[in-house]
């Protein structure tokens, strides 16, 4: 997305992830407050693997990935060649969350409460 022509923001935030797209979102609750959301990669809206999950597998080593790998394993991934295997990382609006096939997993619940009790309002 191109940005509105502004000479300078109040906050810049690098990647637009699920972290990255929550992070501007909630500065931007302030509507005298200017970001610029940054991702390097395309846009997840109209891609068909993003919303298909059936499509992960297309997802991996495509343009919206990352293309990383592990570093080689001496005790594990003994069924990979060279025990290295693949690491899909999200090169798209929405991170590694648009190319996982929908998988959700909740944070340990005792993350949010210590976060809470360190003044995160919202957050327990």
């Amino acid at each position: 997305m191109a940005s509105q022509g502004r000479a300078y923001y109040d906050y810049i935030v690098v990647g637009a992830g699920t972290a990255g797209c929550i992070v501007a979102s909630r500065l931007t609750e302030d509507p005298r407050i200017s970001v610029l959301l940054l991702e390097a990669g395309s846009s997840d809206v109209n891609d068909f693997r993003v919303k298909n999950p059936t499509q992960i597998l297309s997802c991996i080593g495509s343009e919206i990935d990352w293309k990383y790998k592990t570093v080689p394993q001496k005790n594990a991934l003994k069924g990979y060649k060279n025990n290295v295997c693949d690491w899909p990382r999200g090169k798209v609006l929405g991170g590694s969350s648009s190319i996982n096939g929908m998988a959700w997993v909740r944070g340990h619940y005792a993350d949010y409460d210590s976060w809470a009790k360190q003044g995160c309002t919202g957050w327990g």
